[in-house]
């Protein structure tokens, strides 16, 4: 199955020249569609931690963690940061794959 999954997030950037890279927009939508193919196999746990940015320029903004684990063995799937405002737009994904209870691939994309 993790096979599977790591086959999957290639597929999507590999539709491109072999030699060219995926551009960041494309990479990021390739890693949440991982994290939601992901999380659709699973029976989860979610934890969920609402925080405001620090700084002046950044006092208005807030944002959303939320942290998918498995439910049977507690391992964490991924991590996904969205803005408080606005729960669509995805800021930071991170998708961890276990073979054999450890983890052997993990993919991240952080945007604005």
């Amino acid at each position: 199955m993790c096979n599977k999954l790591f086959g999957f997030i290639l597929l999507l950037f590999c539709l491109t020249t072999v030699n060219a890279a995926p551009n960041p927009a494309d990479y990021h939508k390739a890693v949440f569609a991982l994290h939601e193919k992901q999380i659709a196999q699973h029976t989860i746990r979610i934890e969920e931690e609402k925080g405001k940015y620090e700084g002046a320029s950044a006092a208005s903004y807030s944002y959303v963690d939320t942290r998918y684990y498995d439910a049977a063995n507690g391992h964490l799937l991924s991590y996904v940061r969205r803005d408080g405002d606005d729960p669509t737009l995805v800021n930071i994904i991170e998708v961890n794959i276990f073979e054999n209870g450890r983890i052997t691939r993990d993919f991240g994309s952080v945007t604005l």
